[in-house]
């Protein structure tokens, strides 16, 4: 079993849901973001009835055939749950961006709560996709989630980087890892999971 990583995005993806409606985490296959995206909300994860996976065929096909009806069936079964509701691997319907804009802003019009209402999971080739840059301008914030750092393996927030750009500098910052182990290792998830450097490699 893959352990959990506090990540170190989880804050600005907290913040990022307090005032803006839909919260895109964007980033390379495997790097957590399903994880951290199911951990949001009311410090658990997301209930049944609360996330949707579009790498499940049943579930794309409805998405892909009515993008707006997909969406108020979503927000209609979530009740009140009152996390996000996660869409993850948006970047398989493109004709949902279109759908969340007329969403958020016909909430927007009806001054309904809307911040935080989506958290949107997808692969760094999402952002290739047309729609999202018309579709969403100024109701969705991407974050990217990279890699795990060095900091969050341990399980630590602050790491190397954040002391050397502090002020004034403390020379004396004491390195307790084996250096060229962590620089080779990966920062991947499932990657970490392999003991065995061979397995790893693969």
């Amino acid at each position: 079993m893959i352990p959990f990583y506090r990540r170190e995005l989880s804050t600005r993806l907290d913040e990022a849901l307090l005032d803006t409606p839909v919260v895109l985490l964007n980033g390379a296959r495997q790097t957590g973001k399903t994880t951290l995206a199911l951990s949001m909300g009311e410090g658990r994860p997301a209930a049944n009835g609360a996330s949707y996976s579009f790498d499940d065929t049943v579930t794309r096909g409805a998405a892909q055939s009515d993008p707006l009806g997909f969406l108020r069936s979503v927000l209609a079964t979530a009740g009140d749950w009152r996390g996000p509701i996660v869409l993850d691997e948006v970047q398989h319907v493109p004709a949902l961006f279109p759908a969340l804009k007329i969403w958020v802003d016909e909430a927007r019009l009806r001054r309904e709560p809307h911040y935080g209402r989506f958290l949107l999971t997808g692969s760094a080739n999402v952002l290739l996709l047309p729609k999202i840059s018309e579709s969403l301008a100024g109701r969705m914030d991407i974050l990217t989630l990279w890699p795990l750092a060095q900091a969050e393996i341990v399980g630590r927030l602050a790491g190397l980087v954040d002391a050397l750009f502090e002020l004034p500098l403390k020379m004396s910052i004491s390195v307790d890892i084996d250096l060229e182990n962590r620089l080779l290792s990966e920062g991947f998830p499932e990657a970490l999971n392999r003991t065995a450097g061979r397995r790893r490699k693969a």
